[in-house]
């Protein structure tokens, strides 16, 4: 093969593997926009709460949080952003992985946890980084 047609053979094969990437990175940078968004609509049961009285403060959520989780630490919580939304505890490893456990805000009940990277938000940033540009770090939460 000539010199020049094996350049634009290669040229061609790494433009076509750069654009699926940036495919890749453009969609879903683009639905991690929406994280916020996205996890109430796949994950009701993790996220909606009923509002009734008064809510219990993010230092009880953290306590709840911590005694369902025994063997984290807390990392962040986030709190909610209406009266019909759990609190979100972040907890993490001493391997620095991460568990989201939700709370009820007004009862305390433990709704459920489940690994950061399992999330749908979590498997979109391994996608979007490649597991690395934003190393031990989740989007949109409020750091305590």
């Amino acid at each position: 093969m000539k010199p020049r047609r094996l350049a634009l053979a290669l040229h061609g094969y790494i433009g076509v593997i750069a654009g699926i990437l940036l495919v890749v990175i453009g969609l879903t940078g683009s639905l991690l926009v929406f994280s916020e968004e996205l996890d109430p609509l796949l994950n009701p049961q993790l996220v909606q709460v009923v509002a009734q009285g008064e809510p219990i403060s993010p230092q009880q959520v953290v306590e709840i949080a911590q005694a369902a989780q025994p063997n984290l630490k807390l990392h962040r919580i986030t709190l909610p952003r209406s009266p019909n939304q759990s609190y979100t505890v972040m907890m993490a490893s001493p391997q620095d992985d991460y568990t989201d456990v939700y709370v009820n805000p007004y009862d305390g009940t433990v709704l459920g946890s489940r690994p950061w990277k399992q999330t749908v938000v979590g498997w979109l940033m391994f996608l979007h980084c490649a597991d690395g540009c934003l190393e031990n770090q989740s989007p949109n939460n409020t750091h305590v």
